[in-house]
Protein backbone atom coordinates (compact mmCIF):
# COMPACT_ATOMS: atom_id res chain seq x y z
CA UNK A 1 0.00 0.00 0.00
CA UNK A 2 1.09 3.42 -1.19
CA UNK A 3 -0.47 6.06 1.71
CA UNK A 4 -2.37 6.16 4.86
CA UNK A 5 -3.92 3.18 5.49
CA UNK A 6 -6.73 5.00 7.32
CA UNK A 7 -8.46 8.57 6.26
CA UNK A 8 -11.02 10.55 8.98
CA UNK A 9 -13.70 11.86 7.95
CA UNK A 10 -13.82 15.79 8.55
CA UNK A 11 -16.70 18.36 9.08
CA UNK A 12 -16.46 19.84 5.98
CA UNK A 13 -17.39 16.50 4.52
CA UNK A 14 -13.82 15.55 3.39
CA UNK A 15 -11.46 12.85 4.23
CA UNK A 16 -8.33 14.14 5.94
CA UNK A 17 -5.86 12.54 3.03
CA UNK A 18 -5.36 11.14 -0.41
CA UNK A 19 -6.85 7.78 -1.05
CA UNK A 20 -4.13 5.33 -0.35
CA UNK A 21 -2.79 2.94 -4.16
CA UNK A 22 -2.43 -1.14 -3.20
CA UNK A 23 1.08 -1.73 -5.57
CA UNK A 24 1.99 -4.94 -6.12
CA UNK A 25 4.93 -5.99 -3.75
CA UNK A 26 8.48 -7.41 -5.83
CA UNK A 27 11.36 -8.08 -4.38
CA UNK A 28 15.37 -7.51 -5.65
CA UNK A 29 16.94 -9.33 -8.22
CA UNK A 30 18.40 -12.51 -7.40
CA UNK A 31 22.62 -12.55 -6.40
CA UNK A 32 24.44 -13.94 -9.72
CA UNK A 33 25.72 -17.43 -9.24
CA UNK A 34 29.72 -18.15 -9.67
CA UNK A 35 30.03 -21.09 -11.76
CA UNK A 36 25.64 -20.82 -12.39
CA UNK A 37 22.76 -19.50 -14.17
CA UNK A 38 19.64 -17.65 -11.94
CA UNK A 39 16.40 -18.33 -13.86
CA UNK A 40 13.82 -15.62 -13.11
CA UNK A 41 10.74 -15.78 -13.58
CA UNK A 42 10.13 -12.35 -12.18
CA UNK A 43 10.30 -10.24 -9.79
CA UNK A 44 6.93 -9.42 -8.34
CA UNK A 45 4.84 -11.40 -5.64
CA UNK A 46 4.83 -15.07 -6.53
CA UNK A 47 7.27 -14.94 -9.10
CA UNK A 48 10.19 -17.91 -8.91
CA UNK A 49 13.89 -18.00 -9.56
CA UNK A 50 15.62 -21.49 -10.57
CA UNK A 51 19.31 -21.61 -10.10
CA UNK A 52 21.30 -24.06 -12.21
CA UNK A 53 25.02 -24.24 -11.90
CA UNK A 54 27.22 -25.05 -14.87
CA UNK A 55 28.47 -28.31 -15.99
CA UNK A 56 30.78 -30.30 -13.48
CA UNK A 57 28.83 -28.38 -10.57
CA UNK A 58 26.77 -29.18 -8.16
CA UNK A 59 24.23 -26.83 -6.38
CA UNK A 60 24.25 -26.75 -2.91
CA UNK A 61 21.63 -25.56 -1.06
CA UNK A 62 17.92 -24.51 -2.43
CA UNK A 63 17.45 -24.84 -6.02
CA UNK A 64 15.02 -22.29 -6.05
CA UNK A 65 13.37 -19.23 -4.57
CA UNK A 66 9.92 -17.43 -4.64
CA UNK A 67 9.24 -13.84 -3.78
CA UNK A 68 7.16 -13.88 -1.04
CA UNK A 69 4.73 -10.91 -0.02
CA UNK A 70 7.60 -9.64 2.41
CA UNK A 71 9.36 -8.73 -0.79
CA UNK A 72 11.99 -11.22 -0.23
CA UNK A 73 13.40 -14.66 -1.46
CA UNK A 74 12.21 -17.45 0.03
CA UNK A 75 15.41 -18.93 0.27
CA UNK A 76 18.84 -17.84 -0.24
CA UNK A 77 20.67 -18.80 -3.23
CA UNK A 78 22.86 -21.48 -3.32
CA UNK A 79 26.61 -22.50 -4.14
CA UNK A 80 27.88 -24.37 -7.23
CA UNK A 81 30.40 -26.53 -5.49
CA UNK A 82 32.65 -28.63 -8.55
CA UNK A 83 32.44 -32.15 -8.81
CA UNK A 84 34.48 -34.79 -7.18
CA UNK A 85 35.12 -38.33 -8.30
CA UNK A 86 35.85 -40.46 -5.40
CA UNK A 87 39.36 -40.71 -3.92
CA UNK A 88 41.28 -42.76 -5.87
CA UNK A 89 43.27 -45.69 -3.98
CA UNK A 90 47.14 -45.86 -3.49
CA UNK A 91 48.70 -48.09 -6.02
CA UNK A 92 51.22 -50.59 -4.90
CA UNK A 93 53.84 -50.45 -7.32
CA UNK A 94 53.25 -47.70 -8.98
CA UNK A 95 52.01 -43.87 -8.99
CA UNK A 96 49.04 -42.20 -9.61
CA UNK A 97 49.17 -38.52 -10.37
CA UNK A 98 46.36 -35.99 -10.70
CA UNK A 99 46.28 -32.83 -12.61
CA UNK A 100 43.60 -31.25 -10.04
CA UNK A 101 43.01 -33.24 -7.40
CA UNK A 102 40.06 -35.70 -7.83
CA UNK A 103 37.78 -32.64 -9.18
CA UNK A 104 35.92 -32.53 -12.18
CA UNK A 105 37.88 -32.91 -15.40
CA UNK A 106 40.83 -33.74 -13.72
CA UNK A 107 43.52 -36.41 -15.50
CA UNK A 108 44.60 -39.36 -13.17
CA UNK A 109 47.93 -41.17 -14.68
CA UNK A 110 49.49 -44.39 -13.81
CA UNK A 111 53.20 -45.13 -14.17
CA UNK A 112 53.92 -48.39 -12.78
CA UNK A 113 57.58 -49.14 -11.16
CA UNK A 114 60.45 -50.20 -12.97
CA UNK A 115 60.04 -54.08 -13.25
CA UNK A 116 56.25 -53.94 -13.40
CA UNK A 117 53.83 -52.96 -15.84
CA UNK A 118 50.23 -51.41 -16.46
CA UNK A 119 47.90 -53.84 -18.03
CA UNK A 120 44.69 -51.75 -18.27
CA UNK A 121 43.83 -48.05 -18.57
CA UNK A 122 46.70 -45.67 -17.91
CA UNK A 123 44.76 -42.76 -17.95
CA UNK A 124 41.14 -41.46 -16.64
CA UNK A 125 39.27 -38.34 -16.30
CA UNK A 126 37.18 -37.39 -14.20
CA UNK A 127 33.06 -36.73 -15.32
CA UNK A 128 30.59 -34.43 -14.57
CA UNK A 129 28.77 -37.09 -13.09
CA UNK A 130 31.11 -37.67 -10.42
CA UNK A 131 32.51 -41.02 -11.85
CA UNK A 132 36.14 -41.56 -12.80
CA UNK A 133 35.25 -42.80 -17.06
CA UNK A 134 37.32 -45.65 -16.16
CA UNK A 135 39.63 -48.09 -13.64
CA UNK A 136 42.65 -48.58 -13.10
CA UNK A 137 44.34 -52.20 -12.36
CA UNK A 138 46.97 -53.10 -10.39
CA UNK A 139 50.99 -52.83 -11.67
CA UNK A 140 52.03 -56.44 -11.96
CA UNK A 141 55.60 -57.56 -12.29
CA UNK A 142 57.19 -57.20 -15.92
CA UNK A 143 58.11 -60.57 -17.58
CA UNK A 144 59.97 -61.30 -20.94
CA UNK A 145 58.49 -63.88 -23.20
CA UNK A 146 59.50 -67.43 -23.56
CA UNK A 147 62.28 -68.12 -26.23
CA UNK A 148 62.24 -69.97 -28.80
CA UNK A 149 64.27 -72.90 -27.05
CA UNK A 150 66.21 -74.28 -30.30
CA UNK A 151 68.20 -72.38 -32.85
CA UNK A 152 69.98 -73.26 -36.14
CA UNK A 153 72.92 -75.18 -34.92
CA UNK A 154 72.67 -73.82 -30.92
CA UNK A 155 70.24 -73.86 -28.44
CA UNK A 156 68.76 -71.28 -25.72
CA UNK A 157 69.20 -71.94 -22.32
CA UNK A 158 66.34 -70.12 -19.71
CA UNK A 159 65.50 -70.88 -17.05
CA UNK A 160 63.30 -67.74 -16.02
CA UNK A 161 61.65 -64.83 -17.63
CA UNK A 162 61.40 -62.46 -14.90
CA UNK A 163 63.25 -58.69 -14.75
CA UNK A 164 67.22 -59.89 -14.78
CA UNK A 165 67.25 -62.84 -15.92
CA UNK A 166 69.42 -64.42 -18.29
CA UNK A 167 69.39 -66.25 -21.64
CA UNK A 168 72.43 -67.73 -22.78
CA UNK A 169 72.87 -69.00 -26.67
CA UNK A 170 74.93 -72.46 -26.56
CA UNK A 171 76.23 -73.48 -29.80
CA UNK A 172 76.71 -77.07 -31.11
CA UNK A 173 79.83 -78.36 -31.25
CA UNK A 174 82.42 -77.51 -34.06
CA UNK A 175 80.20 -73.68 -34.44
CA UNK A 176 80.41 -70.09 -32.21
CA UNK A 177 78.82 -66.92 -32.11
CA UNK A 178 80.02 -64.53 -34.93
CA UNK A 179 80.14 -62.13 -31.49
CA UNK A 180 81.74 -64.49 -28.59
CA UNK A 181 80.63 -61.26 -26.09
CA UNK A 182 76.93 -61.16 -27.43
CA UNK A 183 76.09 -64.74 -25.69
CA UNK A 184 73.92 -63.59 -23.47
CA UNK A 185 70.35 -62.13 -23.25
CA UNK A 186 68.88 -60.02 -20.36
CA UNK A 187 65.43 -59.58 -19.78
CA UNK A 188 64.60 -55.61 -19.59
CA UNK A 189 62.53 -53.91 -17.34
CA UNK A 190 60.44 -53.02 -20.16
CA UNK A 191 59.43 -56.80 -21.44
CA UNK A 192 62.05 -57.26 -23.91
CA UNK A 193 64.76 -59.52 -24.08
CA UNK A 194 67.94 -57.13 -24.80
CA UNK A 195 71.36 -58.47 -26.20
CA UNK A 196 74.82 -57.55 -24.41
CA UNK A 197 75.09 -54.60 -26.47
CA UNK A 198 71.95 -52.99 -25.72
CA UNK A 199 69.96 -53.56 -28.83
CA UNK A 200 66.64 -55.40 -28.67
CA UNK A 201 66.13 -59.46 -29.65
CA UNK A 202 66.13 -60.48 -32.00
CA UNK A 203 67.46 -57.29 -33.89
CA UNK A 204 70.54 -58.48 -32.74
CA UNK A 205 69.85 -62.57 -33.96
CA UNK A 206 72.33 -61.82 -36.98
CA UNK A 207 75.23 -61.88 -34.26
CA UNK A 208 74.11 -63.99 -32.09
CA UNK A 209 73.36 -66.82 -34.64
CA UNK A 210 76.17 -70.06 -34.19
CA UNK A 211 78.24 -69.96 -37.00
CA UNK A 212 80.58 -72.79 -38.73
CA UNK A 213 84.48 -73.18 -37.10
CA UNK A 214 86.28 -71.97 -39.60
CA UNK A 215 89.97 -73.60 -39.66
CA UNK A 216 93.16 -71.80 -41.11
CA UNK A 217 94.44 -72.88 -44.16
CA UNK A 218 96.68 -75.53 -43.97
CA UNK A 219 100.28 -74.96 -43.61
CA UNK A 220 102.64 -76.42 -46.87
CA UNK A 221 106.44 -77.03 -45.98
CA UNK A 222 108.68 -77.15 -49.04
CA UNK A 223 107.25 -77.52 -52.75
CA UNK A 224 106.71 -81.19 -52.61
CA UNK A 225 103.52 -81.27 -50.96
CA UNK A 226 100.01 -82.23 -52.24
CA UNK A 227 96.76 -80.81 -50.64
CA UNK A 228 93.20 -81.41 -51.81
CA UNK A 229 91.34 -79.59 -49.96
CA UNK A 230 87.25 -78.32 -49.62
CA UNK A 231 86.31 -74.75 -50.71
CA UNK A 232 84.98 -74.63 -47.34
CA UNK A 233 87.37 -75.30 -44.27
CA UNK A 234 84.37 -75.54 -41.96
CA UNK A 235 84.23 -77.90 -39.24
CA UNK A 236 84.60 -81.97 -40.02
CA UNK A 237 86.05 -81.16 -43.44
CA UNK A 238 89.33 -83.25 -44.09
CA UNK A 239 92.19 -82.60 -45.88
CA UNK A 240 94.15 -84.74 -48.16
CA UNK A 241 98.16 -84.76 -48.15
CA UNK A 242 100.33 -86.94 -50.90
CA UNK A 243 103.76 -85.88 -52.18
CA UNK A 244 105.16 -85.46 -55.64
CA UNK A 245 106.94 -88.26 -57.19
CA UNK A 246 110.36 -89.12 -54.80
CA UNK A 247 108.93 -88.27 -51.73
CA UNK A 248 107.25 -89.70 -48.60
CA UNK A 249 104.70 -87.79 -46.56
CA UNK A 250 105.87 -88.27 -42.85
CA UNK A 251 102.77 -87.40 -40.68
CA UNK A 252 99.13 -88.13 -41.35
CA UNK A 253 97.52 -88.23 -44.84
CA UNK A 254 94.13 -87.20 -43.28
CA UNK A 255 93.85 -83.98 -40.99
CA UNK A 256 90.43 -82.68 -39.48
CA UNK A 257 89.22 -79.68 -38.75
CA UNK A 258 88.26 -79.59 -35.11
CA UNK A 259 85.81 -78.05 -32.90
CA UNK A 260 88.23 -75.44 -31.43
CA UNK A 261 89.69 -74.41 -35.35
CA UNK A 262 92.76 -76.52 -35.08
CA UNK A 263 93.72 -79.48 -37.60
CA UNK A 264 93.82 -82.94 -36.24
CA UNK A 265 97.24 -84.32 -36.06
CA UNK A 266 100.59 -83.18 -36.66
CA UNK A 267 102.03 -81.36 -39.72
CA UNK A 268 102.43 -83.38 -42.12
CA UNK A 269 105.65 -82.99 -44.61
CA UNK A 270 106.99 -84.61 -47.59
CA UNK A 271 110.79 -86.00 -47.45
CA UNK A 272 112.55 -86.84 -50.31
CA UNK A 273 113.06 -90.77 -50.60
CA UNK A 274 116.55 -92.40 -49.69
CA UNK A 275 117.63 -95.96 -49.81
CA UNK A 276 120.45 -97.04 -47.58
CA UNK A 277 123.91 -97.80 -48.69
CA UNK A 278 124.72 -101.21 -49.68
CA UNK A 279 128.45 -100.54 -50.19
CA UNK A 280 129.04 -101.75 -46.82
CA UNK A 281 126.49 -104.63 -47.01
CA UNK A 282 128.41 -108.12 -46.07
CA UNK A 283 127.85 -109.58 -49.34
CA UNK A 284 129.92 -107.07 -51.18
CA UNK A 285 132.87 -109.73 -51.12
CA UNK A 286 134.66 -111.72 -53.98
CA UNK A 287 135.61 -109.23 -55.90
CA UNK A 288 131.64 -107.54 -55.93
CA UNK A 289 131.84 -104.08 -57.82
CA UNK A 290 128.16 -101.91 -57.99
CA UNK A 291 128.41 -98.66 -59.37
CA UNK A 292 125.02 -96.13 -59.26
CA UNK A 293 123.63 -95.00 -62.45
CA UNK A 294 126.25 -91.91 -61.62
CA UNK A 295 129.14 -94.37 -62.34
CA UNK A 296 130.09 -93.51 -58.52
CA UNK A 297 131.41 -96.95 -56.85
CA UNK A 298 129.65 -97.58 -53.29
CA UNK A 299 132.47 -98.76 -51.79
CA UNK A 300 133.83 -95.15 -52.48
CA UNK A 301 130.60 -93.61 -50.63
CA UNK A 302 130.72 -92.33 -47.73
CA UNK A 303 129.31 -94.66 -45.33
CA UNK A 304 126.94 -92.36 -44.23
CA UNK A 305 125.85 -91.22 -47.17
CA UNK A 306 122.28 -91.85 -48.20
CA UNK A 307 121.13 -92.75 -51.83
CA UNK A 308 118.58 -90.91 -53.50
CA UNK A 309 114.83 -92.22 -54.81
CA UNK A 310 115.26 -94.25 -58.40
CA UNK A 311 118.94 -94.52 -58.00
CA UNK A 312 120.15 -97.70 -59.93
CA UNK A 313 122.70 -100.00 -58.69
CA UNK A 314 125.09 -102.39 -61.14
CA UNK A 315 126.96 -104.87 -59.58
CA UNK A 316 129.91 -106.70 -61.92
CA UNK A 317 132.33 -109.20 -60.26
CA UNK A 318 135.72 -109.41 -61.15
CA UNK A 319 137.70 -112.05 -63.51
CA UNK A 320 136.70 -115.37 -62.53
CA UNK A 321 134.10 -114.63 -60.10
CA UNK A 322 130.19 -114.24 -61.88
CA UNK A 323 127.14 -112.81 -60.86
CA UNK A 324 124.36 -114.61 -58.36
CA UNK A 325 121.29 -112.41 -58.48
CA UNK A 326 120.64 -109.87 -60.54
CA UNK A 327 123.00 -107.50 -61.88
CA UNK A 328 121.19 -104.25 -60.74
CA UNK A 329 118.47 -102.62 -58.05
CA UNK A 330 116.71 -99.35 -57.95
CA UNK A 331 116.28 -97.38 -55.22
CA UNK A 332 111.83 -97.57 -54.60
CA UNK A 333 109.81 -95.29 -53.09
CA UNK A 334 109.42 -97.23 -50.16
CA UNK A 335 113.03 -96.70 -49.30
CA UNK A 336 113.94 -100.01 -50.30
CA UNK A 337 115.83 -101.91 -52.70
CA UNK A 338 114.23 -103.36 -55.46
CA UNK A 339 115.97 -107.22 -54.64
CA UNK A 340 118.27 -108.98 -52.72
CA UNK A 341 122.18 -107.96 -53.17
CA UNK A 342 123.99 -110.40 -55.58
CA UNK A 343 127.44 -112.16 -54.51
CA UNK A 344 130.08 -113.31 -56.52
CA UNK A 345 130.94 -116.84 -57.06
CA UNK A 346 134.13 -118.36 -58.60
CA UNK A 347 133.77 -119.61 -62.26
CA UNK A 348 133.82 -123.62 -62.42
CA UNK A 349 134.15 -125.46 -65.69
CA UNK A 350 132.53 -128.10 -66.71
CA UNK A 351 133.89 -131.78 -65.90
CA UNK A 352 136.19 -132.27 -68.71
CA UNK A 353 135.25 -134.91 -70.89
CA UNK A 354 136.67 -138.79 -70.76
CA UNK A 355 139.28 -139.34 -73.71
CA UNK A 356 139.02 -142.84 -75.13
CA UNK A 357 142.68 -144.60 -74.81
CA UNK A 358 143.27 -142.04 -72.32
CA UNK A 359 142.28 -140.41 -68.90
CA UNK A 360 142.19 -136.85 -67.50
CA UNK A 361 143.69 -135.35 -64.37
CA UNK A 362 142.78 -131.86 -62.29
CA UNK A 363 142.50 -131.15 -58.71
CA UNK A 364 139.63 -128.20 -59.40
CA UNK A 365 137.26 -126.51 -62.09
CA UNK A 366 138.09 -123.30 -60.71
CA UNK A 367 138.80 -120.28 -63.00
CA UNK A 368 142.13 -121.05 -64.57
CA UNK A 369 142.89 -124.68 -63.02
CA UNK A 370 144.70 -127.08 -65.13
CA UNK A 371 143.39 -130.04 -66.28
CA UNK A 372 145.90 -133.19 -67.76
CA UNK A 373 145.38 -135.43 -69.94
CA UNK A 374 147.46 -138.44 -70.88
CA UNK A 375 147.07 -141.25 -72.97
CA UNK A 376 147.48 -145.11 -71.91
CA UNK A 377 150.73 -147.04 -72.63
CA UNK A 378 150.63 -148.43 -76.25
Amino acid sequence: MHGPPKLECLADGTFNGSLPTCNIISCPKPQDLSNGVSNVSGMEFGATVKYECDVGYNVVGYGEAKCTSQGVWSNPPPLCEMVTCPQLPQMQNGLITRTNGDFYQSDASLVCDLGFWNRGASHIKCQANGKWDGHFLPCVATTCPMLQRYIDYGMIQQNETSVGSIARIVCDEGYNLKHGNLSTLICNETGFWHCSDGSIYPNCSEDMSCNSVICPDPVVSGNHTIIEAPESLAYQSVIRYSCIEGYKLRGHHTRRCLSNQTWSGQESICEAVYCPDISHAASLSKGLIATYNSNTSINSLNPSAHVAWNAVARFQCELGYQINGSDQLVCTENSTWSGVIPSCVPIICDKPADIEHGYVQYTELGFLSNVSYQCEQG
